[in-house]
Protein backbone atom coordinates (compact mmCIF):
# COMPACT_ATOMS: atom_id res chain seq x y z
CA UNK A 1 0.00 0.00 0.00
CA UNK A 2 0.84 3.83 -0.59
CA UNK A 3 1.92 5.09 2.83
CA UNK A 4 -0.74 8.25 2.51
CA UNK A 5 0.69 12.07 5.10
CA UNK A 6 3.14 14.24 3.92
CA UNK A 7 5.41 12.68 2.49
CA UNK A 8 3.37 9.99 1.10
CA UNK A 9 3.23 10.51 -2.57
CA UNK A 10 5.27 13.33 -2.32
CA UNK A 11 7.85 11.50 -1.74
CA UNK A 12 7.29 8.39 -4.03
CA UNK A 13 7.16 10.01 -7.45
CA UNK A 14 5.69 8.38 -9.90
CA UNK A 15 8.38 5.17 -10.97
CA UNK A 16 9.19 4.12 -14.37
CA UNK A 17 6.89 2.03 -16.22
CA UNK A 18 9.08 -1.39 -15.97
CA UNK A 19 9.43 -0.52 -12.18
CA UNK A 20 5.58 0.13 -11.76
CA UNK A 21 4.70 -3.07 -13.69
CA UNK A 22 7.75 -5.16 -11.80
CA UNK A 23 6.16 -3.41 -7.96
CA UNK A 24 2.47 -4.52 -9.31
CA UNK A 25 3.23 -8.00 -9.98
CA UNK A 26 5.05 -8.30 -7.11
CA UNK A 27 2.82 -6.99 -4.95
CA UNK A 28 -0.28 -9.58 -6.31
CA UNK A 29 2.35 -12.60 -6.10
CA UNK A 30 2.81 -11.58 -2.22
CA UNK A 31 -1.07 -10.81 -1.21
CA UNK A 32 -1.66 -14.33 -3.06
CA UNK A 33 0.92 -16.03 -0.99
CA UNK A 34 0.17 -14.11 2.30
CA UNK A 35 -3.73 -15.03 1.53
CA UNK A 36 -2.37 -18.64 1.42
CA UNK A 37 -0.74 -18.87 4.12
CA UNK A 38 -3.52 -16.66 6.46
CA UNK A 39 -6.11 -18.94 5.21
CA UNK A 40 -4.17 -22.13 5.38
CA UNK A 41 -5.45 -23.23 1.79
CA UNK A 42 -4.57 -26.62 0.68
CA UNK A 43 -2.68 -27.40 -2.81
CA UNK A 44 -5.97 -28.22 -4.17
CA UNK A 45 -7.23 -25.37 -2.98
CA UNK A 46 -4.81 -23.55 -4.50
CA UNK A 47 -4.85 -25.28 -7.77
CA UNK A 48 -8.39 -24.47 -8.03
CA UNK A 49 -8.29 -20.92 -7.28
CA UNK A 50 -5.27 -20.50 -9.85
CA UNK A 51 -7.76 -22.19 -12.69
CA UNK A 52 -10.62 -19.67 -11.75
CA UNK A 53 -8.52 -16.80 -12.30
CA UNK A 54 -6.71 -17.76 -15.03
CA UNK A 55 -9.87 -18.98 -16.60
CA UNK A 56 -12.03 -15.40 -15.92
CA UNK A 57 -8.18 -13.29 -16.63
CA UNK A 58 -8.91 -14.83 -20.49
CA UNK A 59 -12.70 -13.85 -20.88
CA UNK A 60 -12.01 -10.11 -19.34
CA UNK A 61 -8.66 -10.17 -21.66
CA UNK A 62 -11.30 -11.20 -24.79
CA UNK A 63 -13.24 -8.20 -23.89
CA UNK A 64 -10.81 -5.76 -23.58
CA UNK A 65 -9.18 -6.44 -26.91
CA UNK A 66 -12.93 -6.53 -28.47
CA UNK A 67 -12.30 -3.23 -30.05
CA UNK A 68 -16.36 -3.85 -31.60
CA UNK A 69 -17.57 -3.20 -28.19
CA UNK A 70 -18.35 0.41 -26.38
CA UNK A 71 -16.92 1.20 -23.24
CA UNK A 72 -20.12 1.00 -21.52
CA UNK A 73 -20.78 -2.54 -22.88
CA UNK A 74 -16.74 -3.34 -21.68
CA UNK A 75 -17.54 -2.69 -18.40
CA UNK A 76 -20.95 -4.23 -17.84
CA UNK A 77 -19.52 -7.33 -19.18
CA UNK A 78 -16.04 -7.14 -16.73
CA UNK A 79 -18.27 -5.88 -13.86
CA UNK A 80 -20.39 -9.41 -14.66
CA UNK A 81 -17.29 -11.48 -14.56
CA UNK A 82 -15.82 -10.13 -11.77
CA UNK A 83 -19.07 -10.47 -9.79
CA UNK A 84 -18.71 -14.56 -11.41
CA UNK A 85 -15.34 -14.64 -10.85
CA UNK A 86 -15.68 -13.92 -7.18
CA UNK A 87 -18.80 -16.42 -6.56
CA UNK A 88 -16.41 -19.03 -8.03
CA UNK A 89 -13.83 -17.86 -5.80
CA UNK A 90 -16.09 -18.27 -2.64
CA UNK A 91 -16.92 -21.99 -3.91
CA UNK A 92 -13.23 -22.95 -2.85
CA UNK A 93 -13.24 -21.80 0.26
CA UNK A 94 -14.34 -23.35 3.49
CA UNK A 95 -17.08 -21.43 5.82
CA UNK A 96 -14.06 -21.24 8.52
CA UNK A 97 -11.96 -19.82 5.75
CA UNK A 98 -14.41 -17.17 4.60
CA UNK A 99 -14.42 -15.81 8.41
CA UNK A 100 -10.98 -15.99 8.72
CA UNK A 101 -10.49 -14.12 5.58
CA UNK A 102 -12.77 -11.20 6.75
CA UNK A 103 -11.10 -10.96 9.91
CA UNK A 104 -7.40 -10.83 8.48
CA UNK A 105 -8.77 -7.94 6.50
CA UNK A 106 -9.98 -5.80 9.35
CA UNK A 107 -6.73 -6.25 10.82
CA UNK A 108 -4.72 -5.20 7.70
CA UNK A 109 -7.38 -2.24 8.07
CA UNK A 110 -6.54 -1.28 11.41
CA UNK A 111 -2.86 -1.50 11.14
CA UNK A 112 -2.54 1.30 7.83
CA UNK A 113 -4.87 3.28 9.50
CA UNK A 114 -2.30 3.12 12.49
CA UNK A 115 0.41 3.54 10.10
CA UNK A 116 -1.57 6.72 8.86
CA UNK A 117 -1.70 8.21 11.89
CA UNK A 118 1.81 7.94 13.13
CA UNK A 119 2.86 8.97 9.51
CA UNK A 120 1.21 12.30 10.06
CA UNK A 121 2.17 12.27 13.46
CA UNK A 122 5.97 12.23 12.46
CA UNK A 123 4.96 14.67 10.22
CA UNK A 124 3.79 17.14 12.79
CA UNK A 125 6.94 16.51 14.93
CA UNK A 126 9.51 16.88 11.73
CA UNK A 127 8.02 19.41 10.18
CA UNK A 128 6.05 21.63 13.02
CA UNK A 129 2.42 21.46 11.95
CA UNK A 130 -0.22 23.26 14.25
CA UNK A 131 -3.92 21.50 14.76
CA UNK A 132 -5.31 22.94 11.76
CA UNK A 133 -2.28 21.61 9.60
CA UNK A 134 -2.92 18.34 10.83
CA UNK A 135 -6.30 17.93 10.60
CA UNK A 136 -5.92 19.17 6.93
CA UNK A 137 -3.54 16.75 6.46
CA UNK A 138 -5.24 13.84 7.75
CA UNK A 139 -8.21 14.79 5.18
CA UNK A 140 -6.22 14.98 2.33
CA UNK A 141 -5.10 11.10 3.48
CA UNK A 142 -7.92 9.93 3.65
CA UNK A 143 -9.38 11.45 0.53
CA UNK A 144 -5.69 10.60 -0.97
CA UNK A 145 -6.24 7.05 0.12
CA UNK A 146 -9.93 6.67 -0.90
CA UNK A 147 -9.39 7.55 -4.92
CA UNK A 148 -5.94 5.40 -4.81
CA UNK A 149 -8.18 2.27 -3.43
CA UNK A 150 -10.82 2.99 -5.75
CA UNK A 151 -7.68 3.30 -8.53
CA UNK A 152 -6.18 0.34 -7.62
CA UNK A 153 -10.47 -1.90 -7.71
CA UNK A 154 -11.33 -0.34 -11.35
CA UNK A 155 -10.58 -3.30 -13.15
CA UNK A 156 -11.86 -2.00 -16.64
CA UNK A 157 -8.83 0.65 -16.90
CA UNK A 158 -5.62 -0.83 -18.63
CA UNK A 159 -2.48 -0.26 -16.93
CA UNK A 160 -1.72 2.38 -18.78
CA UNK A 161 -4.64 4.18 -17.87
CA UNK A 162 -3.91 2.96 -14.07
CA UNK A 163 -0.26 4.55 -14.53
CA UNK A 164 -1.75 7.98 -16.02
CA UNK A 165 -4.44 8.15 -13.45
CA UNK A 166 -1.78 7.60 -10.91
CA UNK A 167 0.32 10.57 -11.39
CA UNK A 168 -2.38 12.73 -12.31
CA UNK A 169 -3.12 11.51 -8.58
CA UNK A 170 0.01 12.20 -7.46
CA UNK A 171 0.09 15.68 -8.96
CA UNK A 172 -3.13 16.70 -7.03
CA UNK A 173 -2.12 15.18 -4.14
CA UNK A 174 1.40 17.53 -4.16
CA UNK A 175 -0.44 20.21 -4.97
CA UNK A 176 -2.98 20.28 -1.97
CA UNK A 177 0.07 19.42 0.14
CA UNK A 178 1.21 22.73 -0.98
CA UNK A 179 -1.39 24.34 -0.18
CA UNK A 180 -1.37 23.18 3.77
CA UNK A 181 1.92 23.60 4.05
CA UNK A 182 4.47 26.73 4.70
CA UNK A 183 6.83 27.76 2.14
CA UNK A 184 9.00 26.74 4.53
CA UNK A 185 7.92 23.36 5.81
CA UNK A 186 7.43 22.59 2.06
CA UNK A 187 11.48 23.52 1.51
CA UNK A 188 12.23 21.00 4.62
CA UNK A 189 10.02 18.44 3.30
CA UNK A 190 11.78 18.69 0.12
CA UNK A 191 15.48 18.41 1.94
CA UNK A 192 14.13 15.77 3.78
CA UNK A 193 13.09 13.81 0.65
CA UNK A 194 16.06 14.31 -1.39
CA UNK A 195 17.62 13.05 1.89
CA UNK A 196 16.23 10.11 1.53
CA UNK A 197 16.92 9.71 -2.39
CA UNK A 198 20.78 9.91 -2.12
CA UNK A 199 20.71 7.68 0.94
CA UNK A 200 18.53 5.24 -1.61
CA UNK A 201 20.93 5.57 -4.36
Amino acid sequence: MIALGSSLLIAQPPAGAGRMQHGQMHGKQMMAGRMAKDLNLTEDQKAQLKKVHQEYGAKIKAIKDNDQLTQGDARKQIEALHQAQKAASDKVFTEEQKAKMKDVQEQRRGRMKEEAAANVARMQVRLGLNEAQVAKVKEEQVNTQSKMQALRNNKDLSKEQKRAQVQSLMKAHRANMASILTPEQQQKMQAEHRGRRGVNK
